[in-house]
């Protein structure tokens, strides 16, 4: 059998353009993993929004206090649903964290076109929307990233998932 020779200067090379390669492989890597995580918190802020809302046009309560709402629903041998806040907190476990949720009752203001006004739903009554607001402060994994992405956005990313449905029934 005969030996391939190389050229001259030619034994290294391939481990040149692996070192060249390899930071732009591993920044790839982590940009794939933190966009999933990215995708992964705003569906998950979407169906606590969602799944607030419909608990807001049932309960029609605005209680953030979830302890206080559980030992109330505890005290009453009641089943019924608990707040669109703490249905919000619980669905994304995150009662203490960066997450925002805000629960409004909204009416169309049809004098101005079909604009929500968010001041006249007081109190809740058939026909007002019911409007959860899940905002995620998500922040990235990777070392390099997040220091870069935090130099260009130093307010960080936000994650905003809003759902609205209308109240149909008014308990009391």
């Amino acid at each position: 059998m005969r030996r391939r020779h190389r050229p001259a200067g030619a034994a290294g090379q391939g481990l040149a353009e692996f070192a060249m390669i390899f930071p732009v492989m591993i920044v790839l890597i982590f940009v794939v993993i933190d966009g999933g995580r990215a995708v992964f918190a705003y569906n998950a802020a979407q169906d606590a929004a969602k799944l607030a809302s419909r608990v807001a046009i049932v309960d029609q309560g605005t209680s953030t206090d979830c302890v206080a709402d559980a030992a109330a629903r505890v005290a009453a041998r009641s089943e019924a649903p608990h707040s669109a806040w703490c249905a919000a907190a619980r669905r994304l476990d995150i009662i203490g964290s960066t997450t925002e949720i805000t629960v409004q009752y909204l009416s169309l203001d049809y004098s101005s076109g079909t604009r929500l006004d968010p001041g006249s739903c007081s109190p809740v009554r058939v026909g007002c929307i019911a409007q959860v607001t899940v905002i995620h402060h998500f922040r990235l994994s990777a070392p390099g990233l997040y220091q870069l992405v935090n130099y260009l956005a130093p307010d960080g990313i936000d994650l905003q998932a809003v759902a609205r449905l209308p109240v149909e029934r008014v308990w009391s």
